[in-house]
């Protein structure tokens, strides 16, 4: 028997990695002198009053050796019988099931994140691969 669905959402995630989410990791393997790391530039910096040569070190993430990630997006169902789903690996792996926070974020701001009832998991790489 085939599940029916009453509503789909789509809800992204909160797992953002970025540069500075490396940094131990990045200083274990380069060191912790700023100037030694990767992502590390320098950034001129000339007070009103001082005209020397001062700078601040910044990170640009581009020039990151570690894999930065945006955010998944989770498809949360609710079925004709009033049954809750979500495609994160916490719900379909824990028993019994539970509201993860992406089924909590899409009752609590439904017309934010609902999309067409005939969505699937391949319908939401595809759009990830469109909107970049």
């Amino acid at each position: 028997m085939t599940t029916q669905y009453k509503r789909k959402f789509l809800v992204p995630g909160d797992t953002i990695k970025t540069c500075w989410d490396y940094r131990g990791k990045c200083e274990k393997q380069f060191g912790t002198d700023e100037g030694k790391l990767p992502c590390s530039i320098q950034i001129p910096t000339v007070p009103k009053t001082y005209t020397g040569g001062h700078y601040i070190w910044s990170r640009d993430e581009k020039k990151c050796p570690f894999p930065i990630n945006k955010p998944s997006s989770y498809i949360v169902s609710e079925t004709v019988d009033g049954e809750w789903q979500c495609s994160c690996k916490a719900w379909t792996t824990h028993k019994p099931r539970q509201d993860c926070k992406h089924i909590i974020k899409a009752k609590a701001n439904p017309k934010e994140y609902e999309i067409a009832v005939d969505w699937t998991s391949k319908s939401v790489e595809t759009m990830k691969k469109v909107t970049g």
